[in-house]
């Protein structure tokens, strides 16, 4: 995602620029969050119209992202007992 920003009379209205954005999916992440969404237009965005005014490239810097994913803990059931008889004749 490039930008988000808040539009509307009302500012009931959200766009969102970038390349490769699922709209289906933000959708469905925007009605989880937030209840009512429609998806009113998905258009492509030419390289003139997202670049910066006044043409300035890289006039500002996108934070690198990490990959922040929880470690995996695998928890083994308990194991049984081992227990070993001093006496091995059982009828005693």
């Amino acid at each position: 995602v490039d930008s988000v920003e808040i539009t509307g009379e009302d500012k009931d209205r959200l766009v969102v620029v970038g390349r490769g954005i699922d709209p289906v999916r933000l959708v469905a992440l925007l009605r989880e969050k937030c209840g009512l969404a429609e998806l009113l237009m998905v258009e492509l965005v030419e390289k003139e119209k997202t670049q910066l005014a006044g043409g300035k490239k890289g006039a500002y810097k996108k934070h690198p992202t990490y990959n922040l994913s929880p470690f995996d803990y695998v928890e083994y059931p308990p194991s049984a007992p081992i227990m070993q008889d001093i006496n091995p004749c059982s009828t005693m």
